[in-house]
């Protein structure tokens, strides 16, 4: 300190060490993943364009079902496991996690703000697990690698994108993280076994949230709890309380899951014995060898492709793409595996998590993967990165070159990610703004009261019932609008001047916008906003 002072008398400035580099480094992406997050996840959210996409209306039915849970009506049972393929539904505790945000009010912004809330979370516990898992590492070094994956999962376009609507897979990642540190506690506390106690109920209740979320985590996450439970039972087998603590997780993730097994009681267990049945019929389809190696090989292309749907993004299917995502995947997960010298209990978690997904993966009898159906494993190529960069020894020259190499693909994974992010903020505040519910609760209130809205997507069984301008009237503007799916004169149509347009199902969520075509009928224009042309129809 003296030295310090003596230099700053003398009006010299101390050398800018290298270490205060990394950590000046590292203290910016984690700012610049916090605010990126934060604007992103949160503030994004309420411009909510994505209500109505896609060709089922799932994120309209889950807006009634909330609704209807403040007239008392609580749901047991939530999405079609699969999309409905296999006959069967996960239990609906999603439901229980975004209710309490409904408390803002009925706009279904407020619903898809629950996402967001746990996707912006995700982020930081994303920089602090990176943090635990990197040790024996120089501080300033594993702070510099924290925020790196920190910043790089905040430019994530795939978690952007699903994080701004009300949907059930969305919050896998924060959820996963949770369980992966509890474990982490678990496996390491020498705190009391109160503590001890607590950290395994909440184990079960995080447990009993992610089997909900999705068919993945319905099948995965119970098979990782028992090999994990399992294995800290048999470090602890001399310890016979110890060994008694994952029947607490049981006993909490049951509890959790109350409603459901109530519904299951009453109902004879029918969607239990139709899980189990797809359980216990699984197997080497047709048992043609043939097949087993074809559908081993998918599995390994559908890790490699999380490249083309998450890290390396293009506007198509692109061979680029590909052969990036076959280098940077292949030498991440070899030099992340072999030099791997940080925690244990986090690596053997999560790589038990991915092992098993991959597995069961081998299984399914569809012809491929959606990007959300891979959600369970997005983290596993950017925690094999910075492990990569973390260990690789850089006083050989293959070391530096490998360590250049795959800083240079990270750069180009965030650059490539930031481009849809940025289109995405256009959509919503640029020039070719989709319609919003705000827009259209903004043209509802400047409508006459009672009138009858032309609404075509009505026409579609789907959306009979229950459709996003019903909702919008019956919870939010209450102007006793009739919505109906034919023409009809005198009735009012409202055109968005832009669409979101899916063009591949496998490459969800990159979407493309198209400039909507004129409408076809006689009408003259009643209003028009930066977003739609609203016109009432004059003949039909």
């Amino acid at each position: 300190m003296k030295i310090f002072c003596k230099t700053m008398a003398n009006g010299n400035l101390p050398p800018f060490q290298p270490a205060a580099k990394v950590k000046l480094t590292a203290l910016v992406l984690i700012s610049a993943a916090v605010i990126f997050g934060f604007f992103t996840r949160i503030i994004s959210v309420f411009e909510y364009v994505t209500f109505d996409i896609g060709p089922d209306p799932d994120q309209i039915n889950c807006a009634y079902i909330l609704m209807d849970m403040w007239q008392g009506k609580f749901p047991h049972l939530g999405g079609a496991g699969a999309g409905g393929a296999y006959h069967f539904s996960v239990p609906n505790l999603y439901a229980y996690l975004v209710f309490p945000f409904t408390v803002l009010g009925a706009d279904p912004a407020f619903q898809a703000l629950a996402n967001g809330f746990f996707s912006f979370l995700s982020i930081l516990l994303l920089m602090h697990l990176v943090y635990q898992l990197l040790e024996n590492v120089d501080a300033p070094k594993r702070l510099l690698l924290a925020g790196l994956a920190g910043f790089w999962y905040s430019s994530i376009f795939a978690d952007y994108f699903i994080s701004n609507f009300t949907w059930g897979p969305s919050p896998i990642p924060f959820f996963i993280l949770v369980l992966a540190l509890l474990y982490k506690f678990q496996v390491e506390t020498n705190k009391s076994l109160l503590h001890q106690a607590v950290s395994w109920t909440i184990y079960g209740i995080v447990l009993a949230i992610l089997v909900s979320l999705h068919t993945t985590t319905l099948f995965v996450v119970p098979v990782v709890f028992i090999v994990s439970s399992l294995w800290f039972v048999y470090k602890n087998r001399r310890n016979l309380k110890k060994c008694l603590l994952p029947l607490l997780a049981c006993i909490s993730a049951n509890i959790a899951l109350l409603l459901y097994w109530k519904l299951e009681i009453a109902r004879h267990f029918i969607n239990t014995r139709q899980i189990f049945s797809l359980i216990t019929g699984s197997g080497v389809p047709n048992g043609q060898m043939a097949d087993f190696f074809d559908r081993l090989f998918r599995v390994l292309y559908e890790y490699v492709f999380l490249g083309n749907q998450v890290y390396f993004l293009s506007d198509g299917y692109s061979l680029v793409s590909l052969l990036l995502s076959i280098i940077f995947l292949s030498l991440t997960l070899y030099y992340g595996i072999v030099k791997f010298k940080g925690n244990k209990a986090i690596f053997g978690f999560l790589g038990l998590t991915w092992l098993i997904f991959l597995c069961s993966s081998f299984y399914y009898r569809e012809e491929y993967f959606h990007t959300h159906r891979k959600i369970i494993i997005w983290f596993a190529p950017m925690l094999m990165a910075v492990s990569s960069l973390a260990y690789l020894d850089f006083s050989k020259i293959k070391g530096k070159v490998i360590s250049v190499f795959l800083t240079i693909l990270i750069i180009f994974s965030i650059g490539t990610n930031l481009r849809f992010d940025f289109r995405y903020l256009c959509n919503k505040y640029g020039p070719t703004r989709l319609l919003s519910v705000a827009d259209v609760v903004n043209i509802f209130n400047k409508l006459p009261a009672g009138s009858t809205i032309f609404y075509p997507e009505k026409e579609n069984w789907k959306r009979r019932t229950h459709n996003q301008y019903d909702y919008i009237d019956t919870y939010m503007t209450k102007r006793g609008f009739k919505i109906v799916s034919a023409c009809e004169s005198g009735s009012y149509m409202i055109q968005p001047k832009f669409k979101m347009v899916i063009p591949s199902w496998y490459m969800f969520p990159i979407f493309t916008i198209s400039k909507t075509p004129k409408f076809g009928k006689k009408t003259v224009l009643f209003l028009e906003t930066p977003e739609a042309y609203v016109y009432r129809i004059l003949t039909c």
